[in-house]
């Protein structure tokens, strides 16, 4: 399914020429995509992926930055929770570090199969 759908991200970039400048919701156009990446959202921040969508995305709202300013901490079983600053720009250092580590999860995954 992930390399479908990856597959058809292609096609529709090769097929949609220049982007208009200003476009809004640009994310709404990978919609194929959402289905794989906002539950590892979940599971990199610790959350229950099994909840409702509203529930997953009410609890990765309570997920605050670490005060050290890590973007993680690591649990006695050695795994890392995941605190992104959700009310930062997706380029500040621990939001570039999570998306940076959701996409190598993505991309391990699709070697992989």
């Amino acid at each position: 399914m992930h390399v479908k759908a990856i597959e058809l991200l292609q096609i529709e970039s090769k097929n949609t020429g220049k982007k208009k400048a200003g476009s809004k919701n640009v994310s709404n156009k990978h919609s194929l995509l959402k289905p794989i990446i906002h539950p590892l959202f979940c599971d990199f921040c610790d959350i229950e992926r099994m909840m409702k969508k509203n529930e997953c995305v009410l609890a990765l709202g309570t997920i605050k930055p670490l005060p050290n300013g890590e973007p993680f901490k690591v649990t006695d079983d050695n795994k890392r929770v995941w605190h992104p600053n959700w009310l930062g720009k997706v380029d500040d250092a621990v939001n570039a570090k999570f998306i940076h580590e959701i996409v190598q999860h993505v991309w391990n995954n699709e070697k992989s199969l």
